[in-house]
C-alpha cells in the first residue's frame, strides 16, 4: 500500500497511523513522512507518497481501522451494505484479499469490482 493511499483511508481516523509508528524504531521514518503529508501533498511529491509502506506496518494500522467494507455476492466491494446478503470485512481483510489500492477506490467511488 502506498503512503498517500495509507493516509487517505484513515482519513477518518487521523490520530490513528502516528502513534503505531512510533512502536518500532525502524518506522521512524515513515513516521516523518506521514508528518510531512501536507508538504507532499501540496507538492506534489510523487516519489515520497507513491511509496509502497511495509505490508507489517499496514497491517497494523488496519488492524485498529474502524471501516467496514462490504462484499456483494456479484463481486463488488462497496463502503456501504447493498444487501443484507453482503458480506462485512475489516479494513485489514479487505486489504488482505485485494490490496491497498481498491480499499482507497472503494472510499473514492463507493464501489469498486473485485471479482
Amino acid at each position: 500500500m502506498k503512503l498517500w493511499q495509507l493516509h487517505s483511508v484513515c482519513r477518518n481516523q487521523p490520530d490513528l497511523i502516528e502513534p503505531r509508528l512510533r512502536t518500532e524504531p525502524h518506522w521512524l521514518r515513515w513516521l516523518e513522512e506521514f508528518r510531512s503529508i501536507d508538504e507532499l501533498v501540496n507538492s506534489q511529491n510523487r516519489s515520497r507518497l507513491d511509496a509502497e509502506l511495509p505490508d507489517d506496518l499496514v497491517r497494523l494500522v488496519l488492524s485498529e481501522l474502524r471501516l467496514t467494507y462490504h462484499l456483494s455476492d456479484d463481486g463488488w466491494l462497496r463502503s456501504r451494505a447493498h444487501s443484507k446478503r453482503d458480506k462485512a470485512l475489516s479494513a485489514l481483510r479487505a486489504f488482505e484479499l485485494y490490496g491497498g489500492a481498491v480499499l482507497e477506490d472503494v472510499l473514492e467511488y463507493g464501489l469498486a469490482h473485485v471479482s
